[in-house]
């Protein structure tokens, strides 16, 4: 299959997620939010971007620091984060292909890496180095839900790995790794499983 074939089959899986109040309304950037813009304030962050920004929950809190641009293959910001007067652009792209070249300092990508076909991980990652200096990672390890495929056609977790795995990853393109934590998130229930997360900051581009 086509890397545009793919892209359309994800866009098409998406639809129906954000189609859901629910998706729509839930956003991991609670767990690294204050981390996120203390990297900002550090690194005097004026433009950043976010890459795959979903709904743009967490850039309700990121705009009101910096101005922004957000890319994602779906448009279904809320109202106040489209009309935001510090977003720059939107830009409705698939990270899979290629999409307009802009060039930042600080970019995010929350919960999207594990989201990305394990065979384009390294041309997601390129694509996102060639347009920020330093980009700050949160990616889930876990394996999406159960019903996934009855609800949205197909799994959402396409690249489950361990840390090292995307470390080994990121080093590719980034020159320092900083910060690198494991984020563990204690079952609610005895049946349900633990949840984590590998949180990064990756510094220096090597290809922007």
């Amino acid at each position: 299959m086509s890397t545009g074939s793919i892209a359309a089959a994800e866009k098409a899986k998406y639809e129906k997620a954000y189609s859901r109040l629910r998706y729509r309304s839930k956003s991991p950037h609670w767990r690294c939010k204050d981390r996120i813009l203390e990297e900002m304030r550090l690194l005097n962050v004026q433009k950043y971007a976010n890459f795959g920004c979903g709904s743009g929950l967490l850039d309700r809190h990121l705009l009101q620091k910096a101005e922004g641009i957000l890319i994602d293959h779906v448009q279904v910001l809320w109202p106040d984060v489209k009309e935001h007067p510090n977003l720059v652009k939107f830009i409705e792209a698939s990270l899979f292909e290629d999409y307009e070249q802009f060039s930042v300092n600080f970019g995010v990508s929350t919960d999207v890496m594990e989201h990305i076909p394990t065979d384009l991980v390294d041309e997601v990652l390129k694509r996102i180095a060639e347009r920020a200096e330093n980009v700050f990672f949160q990616i889930s390890l876990n394996k999406s839900g159960d019903r996934d495929e009855e609800k949205y056609g197909g799994h959402l977790h396409l690249t489950v790995e361990t840390p090292e795995w995307w470390s080994e990853r990121l080093r590719q393109w980034f020159g320092k790794l900083s910060n690198e934590t494991i984020d563990v998130q204690k079952p609610e229930a005895p049946w349900q499983p633990e949840k984590k997360w590998y949180l990064v900051t990756a510094l220096q581009s090597k290809a922007s």
